[in-house]
């Protein structure tokens, strides 16, 4: 009868085993599986063991989910090494590994060590030192022979960090605890005298079964362990073991791996399937060794890593694996937060008694207990019951107050009103004496006092004793008060205060008081000025439209009529002519246009009206002939929209102007130009655009500083003297590039040669980029340059082309990176050039790029000029420049200039004989004179590995400790306290002529830099510190001045 019940289980189990092949879709013996991947670089995850192996794929489970689609591209080679016994295999298995990837990934993560000892030489071999990552379960690597025959022997491995030695790779230790699972499976079953182990052939097997022996000795003499291990017994023999009933409830398993070889289609099969029923058939607790779906059942528990805790360890190395970091620098580290963690519904079904459950066990799966159960009512109730009691006594506290506040504000009404109110303000009441009116002052406010006149001056004063004060304005005034007083309503006049030469608005209003009326004074000042300047500018516009022939209209959309006035005729007087308003359909407007031109100006206006565009500018014929000629006549429009507050189109600004005169004019030029001609009309172009782009900038700062007067706001005068900066910066950029193309093509452009180093430069514009740029998404980099690279050139020229290039690039580019160098094109040309991830140039444009006044974004910031400014440099300098580009990839900017390298020294530049110093390389001593604690910081970090280093806060310590330590080199601070790095220098110069002296300054002027050198410094380096740039000069000078023993 057992054993019909276990021929039945069998047959269950195979054919459970049989539907997980199919839906697990295993690995073939020689070949991989990966997930697709897209034609780009990516980092490849090679398998030691089969696709399906659980603690494989728990890491690749964690490794997929680091790297998303849509940020790395991964690749998957499951290699399974198990069935690599012999050399000959290993080549094959490595032939079709080859075979399966031919393009160098970026990186490589081995899932166990096996795979990287058999695959780590011949990968390098084939695509060289790439970063590596190595999971182990080990932490050692064994001989290729243990592998082949899957046999540990503890006298034929390494160290895992001994294996990695000499490679760009560190490892990832997640070890086994055995003897903590021993200890749980123990504590759960008091009584314990067997424990069956089950495991497979693979190497890590025999490792973990020499573990369990050597364990069971020492922590579990009593018990026996029995090894049940695939290809030694088969799966009948280990179902009938797990189906054996133990009466004692003294037997447990320790589960570990199962992998099984079959032949399927002339490959050998490996799948792993039977952790996921084995807890089902076993009538003995199951437990395991690492996390095998404890959570969904299919073991008890064990004691492990969590997912979360290797995730943790796991991911910052992936990281560093995908930025292509030196990860032999990395030292091999170790998961080791181990937990008890059991499945609650798993270990209640395999024993009832909760006496023995361990309490400091992670239990999943378990029932909730009542406050998690029922917390977020309780909360809820406990919320209610305190906002009940805080409304009660909220409730009782504000009656109490109440009348309290009422009191102390009726008291504090008019003191408030009196002293803190910015207006002058004064209290006067009506006397009636007979058929004469007049009026008492009976208060008066701070700012009265401060702006009018002094208190004692008016109250308790009659108006016809301060009419003086009022001026002309008193009989208004005087009039006014019983009106105010009879209606009830407020009355406002307007009066200049001639003493303070201030404009007022008086608003007097009736008070709850018989008689007496509250009188404010508004400063209207600034509104009136305003209000002057406007109409100034006002008359200044008819004027302009007048003598421009250029007729304003507007078209609202809702009405579907266009309004414009009529012009004022020549002879009229600006000021008091009469001005008429007039009303068109747009269907009449659009009559008068010729046919050929209708249609485009219609569609021109749709595109308007629904939010396509912003701005259009068109030109067209006119049905009608210019009267006593046979030609028609022309119009030029500019159409804008005005939005309402949805953002939605509600009405077309634009203007009307004639331009048949110019018309005729382009014609007759066009007829008749030749090659001056065709150059006066560029000449007319640049001045127009000039005109343009000068005007553009003038507006802002013209209208905001205008605005700037008639404003109270901190906030607006603040934002409004930004826009005014901006534009000043704009406005100053195109005078310089104007300038600049005005010298080039007179001719006076300076050009000042030298021998310059190309490197320091562009290292130098590397830095500055880096500080102007704001976007954090685009990456700036000086990437390709030669090794030393000094020629014969102008460094303030290509310091202005690099500069003008890779500021487009920073406009242009939102995301990606801008990249900039050059290479040596042949003996004679370096090739220079500026590549950005940016928005690219449509090829239409391409070839007016280099045009004056050319932008590709008429709203970006930008005079137009930089390209051409660059192109006339660059001829100058004799040399060429173009553009590459692909329309939303990016674009690629390029110039060349001769190649003069600095063959030999000039005569004043020989070296002079030093005599070098011998000392040891641990006592290499230099001191560093900087007043600023960080930028010390900052030295520190950069040169304290290998150097000794002593610090001086200002030059006269700087004096003295070089006089105590005499260090081998000195860096010095050229703005310092109590004494500068000038005066320093000078005084150690005094005693000693070889130290090197490094200057650090914030200033990178051609003139400080000569300053610098002639005050008896070696180099100097500019601030922000580059600490490759610094840590090669330093190496550089002590060279020269000593010998390392």
């Amino acid at each position: 009868m057992i054993r019909n019940i276990i021929n039945l289980k069998a047959i269950i189990l195979y054919f459970g085993l049989i539907l997980c092949l199919i839906a697990g879709m295993p690995t073939p013996a020689y070949g991989s599986s990966s997930y697709p991947v897209k034609e780009e670089s990516y980092v490849l995850v090679i398998n030691s063991y089969v696709d399906g192996e659980r603690w494989s794929g728990n890491l690749l489970n964690m490794i997929s989910k680091f790297a998303t689609p849509e940020e790395y591209t991964l690749r998957i080679d499951h290699i399974s090494v198990m069935l690599v016994d012999t050399p000959e295999k290993l080549k094959e298995k490595q032939e079709v590994f080859f075979e399966a990837n031919k393009k160098k990934p970026d990186g490589i993560i081995y899932l166990g060590v096996n795979g990287w000892a058999f695959m780590r030489d011949k990968i390098r071999e084939k695509w060289g030192d790439i970063p590596t990552l190595v999971c182990s379960e080990t932490g050692e690597m064994a001989e290729d022979e243990c592998y082949f025959n899957q046999r540990h022997s503890s006298d034929r491995v390494i160290p895992l960090q001994e294996a990695v030695k000499g490679y760009n790779a560190t490892g990832l230790v997640i070890p086994y605890y055995v003897k903590g699972s021993i200890d749980l499976v123990k504590e759960l079953i008091p009584g314990l005298k067997r424990l069956i182990f089950i495991s497979d052939r693979r190497y890590v097997s025999t490792w973990l079964r020499d573990e369990m022996e050597k364990h069971m000795e020492t922590s579990f003499p009593e018990g026996k362990v029995d090894f049940y291990t695939e290809g030694s017994c088969s799966m009948d023999s280990l179902m009938a073991v797990l189906s054996e009933k133990d009466p004692h409830r003294a037997t447990a398993v320790m589960y570990y791996s199962w992998i099984t070889e079959k032949p399927f289609l002339n490959h050998s099969l490996l799948y792993s399937t039977l952790y996921q029923g084995i807890n089902g058939i076993s009538r003995h607790p199951v437990f395991s060794l690492y996390d095998m779906g404890v959570e969904e059942g299919y073991t008890i528990g064990g004691y492990y890593n969590s997912a979360k805790t290797i995730e943790t360890a796991l991911i910052p190395l992936l990281q560093q694996v995908y930025n292509g970091e030196d990860m032999g620098k990395i030292p091999v580290s170790t998961v080791d937060d181990p937990h008890k963690y059991l499945n609650y519904v798993s270990l209640m079904s395999a024993m009832s008694n909760e006496d023995n459950f361990p309490h400091d066990a992670i239990y999943l799966n378990a029932p909730p207990s009542f406050l998690e159960k029922y917390w977020m009512l309780l909360l809820g109730f406990l919320i209610f019951f305190l906002v009940v009691v805080f409304l009660a006594w909220h409730y009782v506290y504000r009656s109490k107050q109440k009348m309290k506040e009422v009191e102390l504000r009726l008291l504090s009404r008019y003191r408030d009103l009196f002293n803190n109110m910015p207006l002058p303000y004064i209290r006067q009441r009506l006397i009636r004496e007979g058929t004469q009116i007049d009026v008492q002052v009976l208060d008066v406010n701070h700012a009265f006092e401060e702006k009018i006149a002094p208190k004692d001056f008016v109250v308790n004063k009659h108006g016809k004793e301060i009419a003086n004060l009022i001026g002309g304005s008193y009989p208004l005034l005087l009039s006014a008060v019983p009106t105010v007083l009879e209606s009830g309503k407020s009355f406002t006049c307007e009066y200049y205060f001639e003493p303070t030469g201030l404009y007022y608005t008086i608003i007097i209003m009736p008070t709850s008081e018989e008689n007496v009326v509250d009188a404010f004074f508004i400063d209207i000042t600034d509104i009136h000025n305003f209000q002057t300047h406007l109409k100034a500018m006002n008359h200044k516009l008819a004027m302009a439209l007048e003598a421009a022939d250029l007729l304003p209209w507007r078209y609202n959309l809702a009405e579907g009529k266009i309004i414009y006035e009529s012009k004022v005729h020549p002879g009229d007087n600006i000021e008091t002519a009469e001005v008429h308003t007039h009303e068109v359909s747009l269907k009449e407007y659009f009559s008068k246009i010729h046919p050929s031109f209708r249609a485009c100006v219609e569609k021109a206006f749709d595109d308007l009206c629904n939010g396509k565009i912003k701005k259009v500018r068109k030109e067209y014929c006119l049905e009608r002939l210019i009267p006593g000629e046979d030609r028609h006549e022309w119009e030029e429009i500019q159409v804008m929209a005005e939005y309402d507050a949805s953002g939605k189109p509600k009405a077309l600004i634009g203007s009307t102007i004639s331009i048949t005169e110019r018309k005729q004019l382009e014609h007759d030029l066009r007829m008749a130009r030749d090659k001056a001609e065709e150059s006066n009309k560029l000449k007319s172009a640049f001045l127009a655009n000039m005109s343009h782009e000068i005007r553009t900038p003038l507006n802002a700062i013209v209208g905001f500083s205008n605005i700037l007067a008639s404003t109270d706001d901190l906030e607006d005068k603040k934002e409004f003297a930004d826009i005014i900066e901006n534009n000043n910066s704009l406005l100053l950029q195109l005078i310089n590039d104007i300038l600049d193309l005005s010298k080039i093509e007179a001719g006076t452009l300076e050009f000042t040669y030298d021998y310059v180093d190309i490197n320091a430069v562009l290292r130098d514009l590397e830095q500055s980029a880096h500080l102007k740029n704001k976007n954090p998404d685009v990456q700036i980099s000086f990437k390709d340059y030669l090794e030393p690279c000094v020629i014969y050139t102008d460094r303030n020229r290509l310091s202005q082309l690099m500069i003008n290039l890779l500021n487009n690039a920073m406009k242009f580019t939102q995301a990606g990176s801008i990249l900039f160098g050059y290479k040596l094109k042949d003996d004679n040309t370096l090739w220079f050039y500026v590549e950005d991830t940016g928005c690219g140039i449509p090829e239409n444009k391409r070839k007016d790029i280099f045009g004056r006044f050319v932008k590709l974004n008429t709203f970006a910031q930008g005079t137009g000029l930089g390209l051409s400014i660059c192109e006339m440099i660059v001829t100058q300098m004799k040399g060429t420049i173009g553009v590459d580009s692909v329309e939303g990839k990016g674009s690629r900017f390029w110039f060349t200039l001769p190649f003069q390298p600095k063959k030999e020294l000039l005569p004043s530049e020989e070296p002079k004989p030093v005599t070098l110093d011998k000392i040891a390389r641990n006592e290499l001593t230099i001191l560093i004179a900087e007043d600023n604690s960080s930028n010390y910081r900052l030295f520190e970090s950069i040169l304290k590995p290998e150097y000794k280093l002593i610090h001086a806060w200002n030059g006269k310590e700087a004096v003295e400790l070089f006089h105590r330590h005499k260090p081998q080199l000195i860096l010095m601070d050229i703005k310092m306290p109590v004494m500068d790095g000038y005066e320093a220098t000078a005084e150690i110069r005094k005693v000693s002529s070889n130290v090197p002296i490094i200057a650090v300054t914030a200033y990178a002027f051609a003139q400080d830099e000569q300053r610098i050198i002639k005050s008896g410094f070696d180099a100097y380096t500019a601030k922000p510190i580059n600490g490759k740039v610094l840590k090669d000069k330093i190496s550089t000078l002590l060279t020269h001045r000593i010998i390392l023993m």
